[in-house]
């Protein structure tokens, strides 16, 4: 039977108002999630070189270390020798089926380094000429598998001493807990450490960058990232933010110059508002650091709330609760002490580009010896992410938002990064699901020589 209009009225009035009120209560729920922040415990985390103490109950995830000139190290967990064997196999077949251009195959050898459950397998780096060697050096230590990928040119002098490096990064190498801070020197990364002093190194270049989660609130991240600076420094963190511009949404909190320590920095604290109404913050501090100190590089800590595992949430933090985390947090950044504590006025603390006693020559300028001087790359020449550096030199990221910085000098072989993009919340970190930060693919401009003034 046909029901009266009014009746079908009327269940629509009632619908509309429970839907109504059930979207009321959502949104009170969603408005109303500000927890004080009564008992604030924290407890120090190591990264790279670095002490920085975060709440209790963080977790750590996509860890990204670099080391020397061992380039990216890779971990994965729970490996057994027999897949470990496996693995350095299929990739030494893989290589083994790929023609070379110049004769032969893609592989050159394949090594068993001097520790247990340690090889390498050694490639050309280009299907088209046989100047460069990459290297693929893995080595297993307890259940985990460590891979570098360092570069060598191919003479029998150049190989040997890659791999007695490999063999000093991997002997060097020891497990560690994620809470733990070891008292020896050394670069702390993911559930490792190579205990290393490089406390009289002056050219060290090394980079960590962690995000973490607080599994008590968790729409509140942080992130941690240092990289050894070379001749030139990025600009500052405000002038770069100046340059970029702010969304309408954002209110200041705190900005200006901030010294942590011997870290001389600037942070940046706004209040955001995403487009679903919704209110997080957005913290950044940064220190320039100076060049070639691997105890005084460019560090980054970051902080955002309103970062729901389903997308923008208001903040679960007030903005004094929010302001009070985050100076506690930032203040504890710091050095690791270790039996040895290294003097950073000796490696340019006031910003002096240290060289070797016995040389007046700037750095990285071609020498002139009885081997012939390679050909420089043309300025204008581009590469992308993961390709490796042709060019010591300054390179141009294309995407000049690059919040580690538009300019960075690299040195030949390094491999170049991705960019490290602050999406202003509620763009595209929004659909990504981690409104602060993405790292994407980019291109490197080559704009400069470090030998020219």
């Amino acid at each position: 039977m046909k029901k009266p209009g009014w009746i079908a009225i009327a269940a629509i009035g009632t619908l509309g108002l429970l839907l109504t009120g059930q979207a009321i209560f959502h949104e009170g729920v969603r408005r109303m999630k500000q927890i004080p922040l009564t008992n604030l415990k924290l407890k120090p985390y190591a990264f790279g070189q670095f002490l920085v103490d975060l709440p209790e109950g963080v977790e750590m995830a996509n860890w990204k270390q670099e080391y020397k000139g061992a380039g990216p190290i890779k971990v994965s967990e729970g490996i057994t020798i027999g897949q470990f064997e496996t693995i350095v196999k299929q990739r030494a077949d893989e290589l083994r089926v790929v023609p070379h251009q110049e004769g032969g195959t893609m592989l050159e050898q394949v090594d068993k380094l001097a520790l247990p459950n340690c090889q390498q397998v050694l490639y050309w780096d280009s299907e088209l000429s046989k100047l460069q060697l990459e290297c693929n050096a893995y080595f297993l230590l307890g259940n985990r598998l460590f891979k570098i990928n360092p570069m060598t040119d191919p003479d029998f002098k150049s190989k040997n001493e890659m791999r007695v490096a490999n063999e000093d990064i991997f002997r060097s190498m020891r497990l560690r807990n994620p809470d733990e801070i070891p008292t020896v020197p050394g670069f702390c990364f993911d559930g490792a450490i190579i205990t290393e002093d490089i406390s009289g190194m002056k050219h060290h270049s090394e980079l960590v960058m962690v995000d973490i989660a607080w599994k008590e609130r968790p729409d509140v991240h942080f992130s941690f990232y240092a990289i050894g600076n070379g001749e030139m420094l990025d600009p500052p963190l405000l002038e770069r933010l100046k340059d970029a511009g702010s969304d309408p949404g954002e209110k200041r909190l705190r900005s200006g110059n901030r010294t942590v320590g011997p870290f001389h920095g600037e942070e940046n604290l706004t209040r955001v508002k995403e487009k679903n109404n919704t209110e997080g913050h957005l913290f950044l501090w940064e220190s320039q650091g100076v060049p070639f100190d691997p105890y005084n590089p460019q560090i980054r800590f970051d902080m955002t709330t309103g970062d729901g595992p389903n997308g923008a949430e208001n903040t679960s933090l007030s903005d004094k609760d929010a302001l009070r985390l985050w100076d506690a947090i930032v203040s504890s950044i710091r050095l690791r002490p270790t039996t040895k504590s290294p003097s950073m006025s000796e490696n340019g603390a006031h910003g002096k580009v240290p060289q070797d006693s016995n040389s007046t020559s700037k750095p990285n300028m071609p020498s002139v010896g009885n081997a012939p001087i390679k050909p420089r790359a043309p300025l204008g020449t581009t590469l992308t992410t993961n390709e490796r550096c042709t060019q010591t030199g300054i390179w141009e990221c294309a995407h000049r938002d690059n919040q580690g910085g538009p300019k960075r000098e690299f040195h030949e072989h390094q491999t170049l990064p991705e960019a490290f993009l602050d999406t202003k919340r509620g763009l595209l970190g929004k659909l990504m699901g981690r409104p602060a930060r993405i790292l994407v693919d980019t291109t490197w401009t080559l704009v400069g020589y470090l030998d020219e003034t």
